[in-house]
């Protein structure tokens, strides 16, 4: 038995803890790169979408967004060959601020998003009648007031 009340008892105990982790990693090198869109984009056209690949990726998706980032167009799913994956995809509206991007589905991380474009309206024929310019389906573009 133990009479503390005459000395201060005290109990130093000090312990440590050992313990170690192993973890084995492989490094896996991939890209996905996002090639210039060629041409014009017209509404009503397409959009040609081309990706060079690096790395174990089957497949990859592309699709067009709008300027407030919802999606237009797609996904479209492109098989990898010989490290490249192409789709095409049908225009949308004329309009600015739209966004090609391409995923790996297998790794979703893995993605490349184009810069803005933007898609003009389709062409049309335009006739000449006298001082009038008309339009493909005869309605008055331009003209003098008489």
């Amino acid at each position: 038995m133990v009479d503390t009340a005459t000395v201060p008892f005290r109990v130093n105990r000090s312990s440590a803890q050992k313990f170690s982790v192993r973890q084995l990693a492989t490094a896996l090198a991939m890209t996905l790169l996002l090639l210039p869109i060629g041409g014009t984009v017209v509404a009503g056209g397409t959009v040609q979408a081309q990706a060079s690949v690096v790395g174990a990726i089957a497949t990859v998706d592309f699709s067009i967004a709008d300027s407030s980032g919802e999606t237009v167009r797609g996904p479209q799913s492109a098989v990898v060959s010989n490290g490249a994956a192409s789709a095409s995809l049908s225009a949308p509206a004329p309009g600015n601020g739209y966004t090609l991007r391409v995923v790996a589905p297998q790794y979703p991380m893995l993605t490349d998003t184009s810069p803005p474009f933007s898609v003009g309206a389709a062409f049309s024929l335009l006739a000449e009648a006298g001082d009038m310019v008309l339009t493909e389906a005869g309605a008055r573009l331009l003209g003098c007031a008489r």
